[in-house]
């Protein structure tokens, strides 16, 4: 936090001296904390079977929709809560995201399971997950992770961990480039950093697959 905070100071300071208001930028003195090591927690296979099955169980059938894209698109959190129906595509199997961190609209691919688990849930209003008003979308899915999380003997797990999860995975089975373009990361470092670090086994089984 405090990194993050002295990189916006910085860049305060650095356009004060661009517009001569300022003569030196004394942020540029100011070493950074070192950076601890980022979260690396992924579901193992039998946890997410688990976390699976807990998804399936769910009553509310717009919480259970919200789960389903989160561990099928591998989507943030925001992104679901904000997902609108006129931006799916259950024709092409598409999810059009206007406003993703990056700034620029993309499409997301959506799974034949994923379109039918759309085409089975009413639509009540704009949102995917309605809020409880009229016209309002749910700010939040904190209750449900908790249940869910109880339910699958999830401990320690965050919902950032289904998108780690998901990136894994499809690294895994399809490469690192395709994991990059499914979590739409504008570098594919951070993917290979934060979202898809392969362990040595995973090297290995590479290495088993390309033996002649």
């Amino acid at each position: 936090t405090a990194n993050r905070w002295l990189a916006s100071v910085r860049a305060c300071l650095r356009a004060a001296v661009d517009v001569d208001l300022i003569a030196e930028n004394p942020a540029d003195k100011v070493k950074p904390f070192r950076e601890g090591a980022p979260r690396s927690r992924v579901l193992s296979d039998a946890e997410f079977k688990r976390a699976v099955a807990a998804i399936d169980a769910i009553t509310d059938p717009h919480v259970r929709l919200g789960f389903v894209l989160l561990k099928d698109t591998g989507a943030r959190k925001s992104e679901v809560l904000r997902a609108r129906w006129e931006h799916v595509d259950l024709e092409h199997g598409t999810w059009l995201i206007p406003s993703p961190k990056s700034g620029f609209p993309q499409v997301i691919p959506l799974l034949p399971r994923t379109v039918d688990a759309l085409r089975s849930t009413e639509r009540i209003g704009p949102w995917l997950l309605p809020g409880r008003k009229e016209g309002t979308h749910r700010e939040d899915i904190r209750r449900p992770w908790v249940a869910l999380r109880l339910a699958a003997d999830l401990d320690g797990v965050t919902i950032q961990d289904i998108r780690r999860t998901f990136g894994t995975r499809v690294a895994r089975t399809s490469g690192l480039h395709v994991a990059s373009k499914a979590l739409r990361h504008s570098d594919i470092r951070v993917t290979a950093t934060v979202y898809a670090a392969l362990g040595l086994e995973d090297v290995r089984a590479g290495l088993e697959a390309t033996r002649a």
